[in-house]
């Protein structure tokens, strides 16, 4: 069942999540498949100082996830119909604040082209606001993960 705000999700992120590590002696664990998120996003202000992972000029946000789906070899930008969604409005299994991709702000219809005004760069996760437990839970079901990030986009 697709979140409240699922109609007006504006935001599209591609993630890469870390990978498991099978052989220690191998190193650094490979990079699992690539996970396409949408969201509904709303602008809180460019930040005015570099912050802890976050560039000067970056433009805040504050959201709630909508749906993810697996990428396999498709550009991260084709049509939402292209792709097979779960809708339940939980972030994917792993993500974790300080995720990273790249990600658009824009009127999502209209992928795979870009809407005049949509801001293109790299999204950081910052945090994930709501615990286990208490409101957040209710809130969960029917809204989806709720988040803050900021979108650098190069200048």
């Amino acid at each position: 069942m697709a979140t409240d705000f699922a109609e007006y999700a504006n935001l599209r992120m591609v993630w890469a999540p870390p990978g498991t590590i099978t052989n220690f002696r191998a190193g650094v664990p490979a990079v699992g498949p690539a996970v396409v998120i949408e969201a509904f996003a709303k602008p809180q202000g460019r930040s005015e100082q570099d912050l802890p992972g976050v560039k000067a000029g970056s433009l805040m946000l504050e959201g709630f996830i909508t749906r993810w789906a697996l990428l396999g070899s498709a550009s991260w930008l084709v049509a939402g119909t292209s792709l097979t969604w779960d809708e339940t409005g939980y972030r994917p299994a792993g993500m974790l604040p300080g995720a990273t991709g790249q990600a658009v702000l824009t009127d999502l219809t209209v992928l795979p082209t870009l809407a005049d005004g949509a801001e293109q760069g790299q999204l950081r996760i910052l945090e994930f606001p709501f615990g286990v437990g208490g409101i957040g839970s209710e809130l969960r079901e029917a809204l989806g993960d709720k988040f803050k990030a900021a979108l650098f986009t190069a200048i």
